[in-house]
């Protein structure tokens, strides 16, 4: 059985990871409803993602142009105490990213779900983030260890793209 593990933060953290939460249990509510529904939830499920992927690139993403800018942009002090997030290694051609705290995990299994239902819906979930790093000509994300698969952590690796003719 999978556990939820995290350090308690600051209110205002706490109050953004309660809000994360409330995302995760509506996701976890819809995909219930569909599958009730007998629907294809899961291409439902990926294809919201997805496009919610596209919005958050179109946020805040449309100008970044290598590792260094979208680390500054993605991994702010706020995100690395939501997530106990940090990251764990880097050079110019790649960064990895751990996080030890996921609120939509938690929110899952708080739901009911079970362990393989909320590594499935952490796959699904992950499709909005490998959407919106993907969308970065520079980059493609992702994902080496998650959380909801049983490891300690999740861990993110974001590489950067060679250009034709670079070694």
């Amino acid at each position: 059985m999978l556990e939820v593990k995290k350090e308690p933060r600051a209110k205002e953290i706490e109050i953004m990871r309660a809000l994360i939460r409330d995302r995760g249990s509506y996701l976890y509510c819809l995909v219930e409803a569909a599958k009730r529904a007998g629907v294809d939830w899961e291409s439902i499920a990926r294809a919201g993602m997805t496009q919610f992927g596209c919005l958050k690139y179109q946020a805040k993403f449309t100008q970044i142009q290598g590792l260094d800018d979208f680390l500054e942009t993605y991994l702010t002090p706020e995100t690395k105490q939501i997530f106990d997030s940090d990251l764990i290694e880097r050079d110019e051609d790649h960064a990895v990213i751990k996080a030890g705290y996921c609120p939509l995990l938690h929110a899952w299994l708080e739901c009911g779900g079970d362990d393989s239902g909320a590594a499935k819906l952490c796959d699904i979930a992950m499709d909005a983030d490998r959407t919106q790093v993907n969308s970065i000509p520079a980059l493609r994300f992702s994902l080496r260890k998650s959380l909801a698969e049983g490891d300690c952590q999740c861990e993110f690796l974001v590489e950067r793209l060679k250009k034709e003719g670079q070694a």
